[in-house]
């Protein structure tokens, strides 16, 4: 399967890029918020060059990871919303700084979605076949229980959690899952580092598109010499 952006948003971009030139100031800094404005203006415009701070921005983000001098990159906050299967947000799960704001689910909507579009081409058919079958069985016990005037709704109950779980079970890793993150350009950074060239492609699906749609992500996120 590969991975799809379906929203994003990046925050407080020009807020970092004035926040990081603090250590070197030193007059009494009442203006910052218009500062702020200028900037954002400018970015919004893609006029680079009238952003006299930018400079002191992309060298901070510029240093080498360990340094400690890229962590101005912190304060740029991302929201993306991913769809992907689930071998890709185990391996995202792994970072620290990205926190999911809220998932699609199985447990609420696996009896409900369309399989065809949930599933790749890759899955086999006798697996989508058999996940059809549950699926079917499941409803069916559903309705049972709704109208269970004769019926042993303990007995029907029992089957329907054994079939369910036998449902779950079996969903393929390369189910898509919709999951809305927030991160930071730090994290971003460090993701680039680390997961450019990897063998599951949907990472360098991932790390195509923060090149060509967040702002600065070439300038500011691309890896650099220990």
């Amino acid at each position: 399967m590969s991975l799809e952006i379906k929203h994003w948003k990046v925050n407080n971009l020009a807020d970092s890029i004035i926040m990081a030139g603090l250590p070197m100031r030193i007059d009494n800094m009442d203006n910052l918020s218009n500062e702020v404005l200028a900037v954002e203006l400018a970015l919004l415009n893609k006029d680079y060059n009238s952003i006299p701070k930018l400079k002191t921005f992309k060298a901070l983000a510029n240093t080498p990871q360990a340094s400690g001098h890229s962590c101005a990159l912190k304060g740029v906050d991302v929201l993306l919303v991913i769809e992907s299967g689930s071998k890709f947000f185990r391996q995202l799960s792994r970072y620290h700084f990205q926190d999911t704001i809220s998932s699609s689910s199985t447990m609420h909507k696996i009896l409900k979605v369309d399989l065809d579009n949930v599933l790749p081409n890759s899955i086999y058919e006798s697996t989508k076949l058999n996940l059809k079958q549950d699926i079917d069985l499941l409803n069916e016990l559903s309705h049972k229980l709704k109208h269970c005037d004769k019926c042993d709704e303990q007995l029907v109950r029992e089957q329907y959690s054994l079939v369910f779980e036998r449902l779950t079970d079996n969903i393929p890793s390369g189910y898509k899952y919709t999951r809305a993150i927030r991160t930071n350009y730090l994290q971003l950074r460090n993701i680039i580092a680390q997961r450019t060239g990897h063998k599951l492609n949907d990472w360098n699906i991932f790390i195509e598109w923060i090149y060509e749609n967040l702002p600065l992500a070439k300038e500011l996120l691309s890896p650099k010499e220990q």
